[in-house]
């Protein structure tokens, strides 16, 4: 039995996270704010995409970008 983009979106608003998501890509994006850590334009935040794979029975997640 699979996951769903609602079902983990529904996990993030009760924990209150900020996210995008990208039913066309079958992905959400969210970030985090960091205190040293920056990212490639010098921000200091750490974005992390949650995408789903073969119909909700595998999670992929990643950050893109993390060690430019």
């Amino acid at each position: 039995m699979g996951t769903s983009l609602a079902e983990i979106s529904s996990f993030l608003e009760n924990l209150g996270f900020r996210y995008g998501v990208d039913d066309a890509q079958n992905h959400i994006v969210t970030a985090f704010s960091t205190e040293e850590y920056t990212d490639y334009e010098g921000d200091y935040h750490l974005q992390i995409v949650i995408q789903l794979r073969d119909k909700g029975e595998f999670i992929q997640v990643f950050t893109p970008r993390c060690y430019c």
